[in-house]
């Protein structure tokens, strides 16, 4: 896997081997000890041989491979998750989940299909709602400081640690709630704006293997995966990557990150993790460069997003049985680059 920059970078730290392809882009991918394909960290996208190809989307973080296209994937869940979508209960949902987000979480566990959900962060409850309606009848637990006031699932086994009775995803025992077997049937969704490397490590150690992350932001509240992937700050802008920060628990945490700290969590994610997908935007579309907004030390945005599951005039047709309110250019603004991650098991004592 490597990523394909249209620009020529004239110097790279020691963690990157570079190469340049036929058509004169740069190849970056990040070395890792094995060194065997599909287990390196590192901002990457798939190469091709086909120099016609749209490489548009660069610096996509990219680990091992899932078991499955994760395109034909949203293509194929499309029409019933619009269906189901329709259906939402709470609008627009806004400061939750919204299509993009709702959509590759509803693909994700249909693909999956797990015995349990896990949702950590659940706001007014709207993310509950399209787990339920994509697992049937799996066991949903959820752990969130506020209680839901839009939707509350009532299945029988369903457990809710929210309001007076939350405690954080780390301070559960979880021998008690579920055991190894099922831990490893489990998918955990993360929406508590906490660091994504943090969290992974805190599930790989509790015998979690498949996690999925809402706020998985290059730049923002907490320090993401999409970080930890790139210590050399590839996705920032190049007067300000000795000066990124480790920010965790909605930047309560906040403090300098220096490059030793960056090199360690690269590998910390190296060692925890098997598979790490971003799951591409369904389309783009014009105010797309308000994303400099949301993460002003980016380069240009157009560099950090991977090529669209549509082309906004073909997402106009397949979105057409979408009920309004709805907006084809709001949409991509919330996305964060959801990814898929499946840890490596971990032996438990």
């Amino acid at each position: 896997a490597a990523v394909v920059v249209p620009i020529v970078l004239t110097a790279l730290a020691s963690l990157w081997a570079a190469t340049v392809s036929r058509s004169g882009h740069v190849i970056l991918q990040l070395k890792t000890g094995a060194d065997r394909m599909g287990s390196g960290v590192g901002p990457t996208m798939p190469q091709t041989n086909d120099m016609s190809a749209d490489t548009r989307g660069s610096l996509v973080c990219h680990m091992g491979s899932p078991d499955w296209d994760i395109r034909e994937l949203l293509k194929s869940h499309l029409v019933d998750f619009i269906e189901v979508y329709n259906r939402r209960p709470g609008g627009e949902n806004p400061g939750g989940i919204r299509f993009f987000h709702a959509h590759f979480l509803f693909t994700l566990i249909r693909t999956l299909k797990p015995k349990h959900v896990i949702e950590s962060g659940a706001h007014r409850g709207i993310g509950t709602w399209f787990i339920r309606q994509a697992c049937g009848d799996c066991q949903i637990i959820v752990i969130s400081p506020e209680n839901q006031n839009v939707y509350v699932d009532h299945q029988s086994n369903s457990r809710y640690f929210t309001g007076s009775q939350f405690k954080d995803f780390n301070n559960f025992v979880w021998d008690e709630i579920l055991d190894l077997p099922a831990r490893r049937e489990t998918l955990i969704f993360f929406d508590d704006h906490q660091s994504g490397l943090r969290r992974s490590l805190e599930a790989r150690e509790r015998g979690f293997v498949h996690l999925a992350f809402d706020d998985n932001y290059i730049e923002g509240d907490n320090f993401s995966l999409k970080q930890a992937c790139d210590p050399e700050g590839l996705y920032i802008q190049e007067p300000f990557r000795a000066q990124r920060r480790y920010r965790d628990n909605f930047s309560k945490v906040d403090r300098p990150l220096s490059p030793e700290e960056r090199s360690r969590h690269a590998a910390e994610m190296r060692e925890a993790v098997e598979v790490y997908v971003e799951m591409p935007p369904l389309w783009m579309s014009s105010p797309m460069l308000r994303y400099r907004d949301r993460c002003k030390h980016c380069v240009a945005p157009e560099l950090t997003w991977d090529r669209p599951v549509w082309e906004l005039p073909k997402a106009l047709e397949v979105t057409r049985q979408v009920k309004a309110p709805f907006s084809m250019t709001e949409q991509p603004l919330m996305y964060t680059f959801f990814p898929y991650v499946r840890l490596k098991p971990q032996a438990m004592a």
